[in-house]
């Protein structure tokens, strides 16, 4: 199935026989293709974000953000809830990485805050709303890893 030259030739002189409302049309139609599959290859190579840490304390958010620089790798942060976001491949080993720096510093997230020092003259009431605290930090925090949620409080 060789191109013929020849022919090639007379498809484009026969458009240019065309009125010019029809060439126009043809000529728009060709550049919105081009920009919509350029648009649709930057889309695809957009990394899918997950976050790594939300509500943390300014200090210890940059403090965060200083080691994702320094590590080369790229974040958001979401200007309405603070979210610290990264690439969904390298949440894991950023976390990992994060906590062996010590960071994020006067962030305890789940569980770990109910290792926290107990106060003397804890009310039974207090005890539960610590522990209530607990739990639903935990499940913020897994139910903003499923790979579907974007973000969770």
């Amino acid at each position: 199935m060789a191109i013929d030259p020849q022919q090639l030739l007379n498809r484009f002189t026969a458009i240019s026989r065309q009125p010019a409302t029809r060439q126009l049309r043809l000529l728009l139609g060709l550049a919105a293709s081009i920009a919509l599959g350029i648009g649709l290859v930057q889309w695809a190579m957009t990394p899918d974000f997950t976050p790594l840490y939300g509500e943390l304390p300014p200090a210890s958010a940059a403090e965060i953000i200083q080691s994702l620089e320094r590590s080369g790798v790229s974040y958001e942060v979401s200007s309405q809830s603070g979210i610290i976001s990264v690439p969904s491949d390298v949440v894991r080993e950023m976390r990992l990485k994060l906590a062996g720096e010590g960071l994020p510093q006067g962030h305890t997230s789940g569980f770990d805050a109910l290792h926290q020092e107990q106060q003397l003259g804890v009310s039974s009431f207090m005890e539960k709303a610590r522990f209530d605290r607990a739990l639903e930090q935990e499940l913020s925090s897994s139910i903003a890893s499923l790979d579907s949620v974007k973000a969770a409080r």
